[in-house]
């Protein structure tokens, strides 16, 4: 399959080129061969083309965020982004943003979960909004939590709304439980 995929790449073909290289990517990192798969990857990324290139970004993002290399990582997600595929462009920024959230670069999270929301994508603006949400909550900003949980549960598909319903629920009962200890 390697053969195959390489004689695609090789043809320089302006779909299939780009699509083998996407493919290969993907069967390197399953034989574990992550330097392989990052070196082709890279190659989707450089053909600029309209879905593998974005696909490609995205995965290799994956890629190196799972090898620890989160500075390359989040440019790579950027440069995702920026490829504007509708689909990856949400994918990678919610990935973005988990970094980000997890460095506590806390603004630059908020700003990439506010993108995704903005984006309005069927699957992933709810995403973004249960993200945001889970961003303030650490943050302990409840009535922002509160208003970002609010959003997601009305855009989202039902298991996303289920979880921010849960979450929310759970940070009224615990500002409910502080107030009680207050008065105590």
């Amino acid at each position: 399959a390697q053969q195959l995929y390489q004689q695609a790449i090789d043809s320089g073909h302006e779909n299939f080129a780009p699509a083998a290289a996407f493919g290969l990517g993907i069967l390197l990192e399953e034989l574990d061969e992550t330097s392989r798969a990052q070196e082709v990857y890279t190659q989707a990324i450089a053909s600029g083309h309209p879905e593998y290139a974005a696909l490609a970004a995205h995965n290799l993002g994956v890629l190196l965020e799972r090898l620890e290399r989160l500075d390359r990582s989040k440019e790579v997600y950027e440069q995702a982004i920026a490829l504007g595929h509708p689909d990856v462009t949400c994918w990678a920024a919610l990935k973005l943003g988990d970094i980000l959230a997890r460095q506590r670069d806390d603004k630059k999270a908020q700003d990439i979960y506010e993108l995704v929301i903005a984006l309005r994508h069927p699957e992933f603006a709810s995403l973004g909004a249960l993200n945001l949400a889970r961003l303030h909550r650490d943050r302990e900003e409840k009535n922002s939590a509160r208003t970002a949980y609010e959003r997601a549960i009305a855009m989202g598909p039902p298991e996303t709304a289920g979880t921010a319903a849960e979450e929310l629920t759970a940070l009224l009962e615990e500002g409910a439980d502080r107030e009680q200890a207050a008065k105590t």
